[in-house]
Parts: C-alpha cells; sequence; structure tokens
C-alpha cells in the first residue's frame, strides 16, 4: 500500500557550511523527521485525534517487535512524491518502508512543519491499513475486489478521520487530498458511493 504526497511551498532541511546553506542528505533529513513528526510535544498537539492514536499504535507496535520502519532511497515501481509502503514481512511482521528520495525532493518544497505534518498523515494512513492485516499480508496474491475494498476503506477512514479536520484547521493539503475530501462530501461521507469508488480506484492505479 502506498501513500502519496505532494509538495506545497517553499523551505527545506538546511544546514550552514562555510557561510553557505546546503540542504541536508536524505537519510538525515528522514530521521530529524521522523523524530518531530512522533514527537509528544505540545508542537505536535494540533494533530487530529485519529493522527494521534495511529502514531501512537505505531510507537507501541514498533516497541514490541512487532512492526519496523525502515527506508529505502526510492521505490522502482512509484514516482518520486510516494513517501511510504507498507506491507507484511515473511515472518509476519508489519513493515513501513519510507522512500528518502521523496523525502528529499519534498523537503525542498515544503515547510518543515507541512512535511511533518504530511509525515504524520502518511505514517496513518499505512496503519489504517494494517487494521486489515490479513488482506495486506495477502499482497499481490489478494484479488483486484479485495485490493479496491481495502483502498476504499482505508482513503474513507484516513480522510474523515484525519485529512479533514487538517483541512477544517486552515492546514495546507495538496490539490489531490482536497479533491477526494471534496467528492467524499458530495457522497455525503458513504464510503459506498460509485464516484467516491471510482476515485481512490483511479489514484490507487496511478500509483502501481
Amino acid at each position: 500500500m502506498k501513500t502519496i504526497l505532494i509538495a506545497l511551498v517553499t523551505l527545506c532541511f538546511c544546514q550552514v557550511v562555510g557561510g553557505q546553506v546546503r540542504q541536508l542528505p536524505g537519510e538525515q533529513i528522514y530521521r530529524r523527521l521522523h523524530v518531530e513528526a512522533f514527537s509528544h510535544g505540545s508542537e505536535n498537539a494540533y494533530y487530529p485525534t485519529l493522527v494521534q492514536e495511529k502514531l501512537e499504535w505505531i510507537r507501541v507496535e514498533s516497541f514490541a517487535g512487532r512492526l519496523i520502519i525502515i527506508h529505502a532511497e526510492r521505490f522502482s515501481n512509484a514516482s518520486a512524491s510516494t513517501i511510504m509502503a507498507s506491507d507484511i514481512t515473511v515472518d509476519g511482521k508489519k513493515r513501513i518502508v519510507v522512500s528518502l528520495e521523496s523525502i528529499r525532493v519534498s523537503s525542498a518544497t515544503l515547510t518543515t512543519k507541512e512535511l511533518k505534518t504530511h509525515y504524520a498523515l502518511a505514517m496513518t494512513h499505512e496503519a489504517i491499513h494494517f487494521e486489515a492485516y490479513e488482506t495486506i499480508r495477502l499482497g499481490r496474491k489478494a484479488t483486484p475486489n479485495q485490493r479496491v475494498n481495502e483502498e476504499v476503506r482505508t482513503w474513507h477512514r484516513w480522510i474523515i478521520g484525519a485529512v479533514r479536520p487538517l483541512l477544517q484547521t486552515g492546514h495546507k493539503m495538496s490539490p489531490g487530498l482536497k479533491e477526494v475530501n471534496e467528492v467524499l462530501k458530495r457522497c455525503g461521507d458513504d464510503a459506498r458511493c460509485v464516484e467516491f469508488v471510482m476515485e481512490i480506484n483511479m489514484r490507487t492505479v496511478q500509483l502501481k
């Protein structure tokens, strides 16, 4: 399962070396970003309840050794805007993979807070997928219908519980997320609505 992050505004994770501003390497940005996104500090109090709950779930699962988070330079079968993917390992552990390429590209066009927010949202998206553990475990063996149903379920829960509250409080979101939110509102928040199902199917097919 993949989560897409789309760039918005300008600012980056930088350091000053010899009087020159240089962008940090992708892995350094990722490590700093991960710590900031998962911080319990008041600076993250604006996270919607669902985001807070899912990040805490990730902390607990990681500490217990049931979930691992790793990074890769890039995803070979997805665009540079795909920030995360998730699956189940052969020994049954949940795994989230973060694209350093996406982090690096996005850090040059997003403010620090915007990048942190989108990172937390992406983590939330993947955590929601893990609610359907058996379907995720099937991976490519899942039927097309199972995959579509899982994407629709996840996007529906994610948009209503995580993306929409941030939009309502004035946080900047990508045009794509705004569009999905509007489609869902036109559908009366009904996940079975044909327009919504088609919208999610189109977006997830584009990420394959």
